[in-house]
């Protein structure tokens, strides 16, 4: 897991996914991007970490992991009452997956062959509306 310091104008993004390249490249790319970003390798570390309290602006969280899903992940934060916006970066393209997702409280389902700009961009707009529409 990598923590980066929290600084309250830089947007804190939570990356979850169990493929190590992945998340490292992605991370990688967000931090250059200029946002904050802890990373997770499994569903289950990213639940254990909600547990202090702590939430992120934006939650990137990939579909198939073992033991706890992606969807099981999101369906358990909105039990517990957290609201923030879960993109689901996936290579599971049927439609089915992204009506349950949304269904389930996601904002937005993207494919991980999209490139990082699109990603980016979508990210922006979703956390520029969370913040009042500024830069929208």
């Amino acid at each position: 897991m990598n923590d980066s310091p929290v600084d309250a104008a830089v947007p804190q993004i939570f990356v979850v996914d169990d493929d190590d390249m992945f998340r490292e490249s992605l991370t990688g790319n967000l931090e250059d991007a200029g946002f904050a970003v802890t990373d997770f390798d499994s569903g289950v570390a990213v639940l254990e970490y909600f547990k202090d309290g702590i939430a992120p602006d934006l939650i990137l969280l990939d579909w198939k992991m073992p033991q706890v899903n992606g969807i099981d992940v999101l369906r358990q934060l909105r039990r517990d009452g957290r609201d923030t916006p879960v993109i689901f970066l996936t290579h599971l393209s049927d439609q089915i997956y992204e009506e349950a997702a949304l269904s389930s409280g996601a904002v937005d389902f993207v494919e991980k062959s999209r490139s990082f700009p699109i990603l980016q961009k979508r990210m922006e707009l979703i956390l520029a509306s969370r913040r009042g529409g500024e830069g929208a």
